[in-house]
């Protein structure tokens, strides 16, 4: 538990955790808000933002604009 807390320590976006040290992306955590901005101005349309649910977070259904 504290290799994994120290993990996130060292990250430098607070709104972004990459929680498996060595699997990028495997599990990655982003702040609701964080996640829309990183959409905004792609060329992609956000349909549909969905709550949690018991094992993944806010997920959002795109289409390219």
């Amino acid at each position: 538990m504290a290799r994994g807390l120290s993990h996130r320590a060292a990250q430098n976006n607070p709104r972004f955790i990459d929680e498996v040290p060595g699997r990028p992306l495997a599990i990655a955590r982003y702040e609701r808000d964080y996640a829309l901005e990183l959409v905004e101005g792609t060329g992609w349309e956000v349909l549909e933002m969905h709550p949690p649910k018991r094992f993944i977070q806010h997920y959002m259904i795109c289409r390219p604009i």
